[in-house]
């Protein structure tokens, strides 16, 4: 059973819950929250050559990567990341020594949803794009691998003529950390656009959205 700690607070904002909340709080409950942020793909020009001089290789990957991906540390796996090559997704990998240490998923698609939400659907401006699952092994943090895997992605995706980066995170610790990971590359602060909030109680399921920016670098659609 989920625990129960300030049962007021999770269920604050769930729509129509008013005077209710006395009973609906004693029930079992988890709630999340999904924060959609966007950053422009603009790098100083030392960017690059900090890339080129870290001795990392960055290529495309494809299905031969995968199993040399170590994914036990995260909850998706190769069947996952497979369909995701065949829809069309690009993964891009940092290596050192022909080692993956690195990697991030970037979605070229005009439209989006967060995996965790999937009856939502955004979509995004023509000069954006989504990007997803970017991760480092446990055994390979600590050395800045982050930062250039971020200005790697951020590289790639201005070449191919797009100005903002779209992501989400999974809590507030994780949008923190992004948030700091993506300065480090030089890059303008990222802007929150979207909260994604779900709510599971006592076997039901509520999402809501609450629009930080009518930003329309990503717009609801469904």
């Amino acid at each position: 059973m989920p625990p129960r700690s300030k049962p007021r607070a999770a269920l604050r904002g769930l729509p129509g819950a008013g005077p209710a909340a006395r009973v609906l709080e004693r029930l079992p409950y988890s709630r999340r929250c999904y924060s959609i942020c966007k950053w422009h793909t603009a790098l100083p020009p030392q960017a690059a050559a900090t890339l080129a001089a870290s001795g990392f290789t960055v290529r495309e990957g494809g299905e031969a990567d995968l199993e040399c991906m170590e994914l036990t540390e995260t909850w998706r796996g190769c069947e996952l990341y497979g369909q995701w090559l065949r829809d069309g997704r690009t993964l891009l990998l940092l290596e050192e020594a022909g080692r993956i240490v690195s990697y991030v998923w970037m979605d070229f698609h005009p439209e989006f949803a967060i995996e965790q939400v999937p009856e939502m659907r955004f979509r995004l401006a023509s000069d954006a794009y989504f990007s997803d699952e970017a991760y480092t092994p446990r055994a390979h943090r600590g050395r800045g691998l982050r930062r250039m895997t971020f200005i790697a992605e951020l590289l790639a995706a201005r070449e191919k003529g797009y100005n903002y980066l779209v992501s989400y995170f999974i809590s507030k610790r994780a949008m923190a950390e992004g948030m700091r990971n993506f300065i480090r590359t030089g890059s303008a602060p990222g802007v929150l656009l979207k909260q994604t909030h779900v709510l599971q109680l006592a076997g039901f399921r509520f999402a809501w959205l609450k629009e930080i920016s009518k930003d329309p670098c990503v717009v609801r659609i469904k």
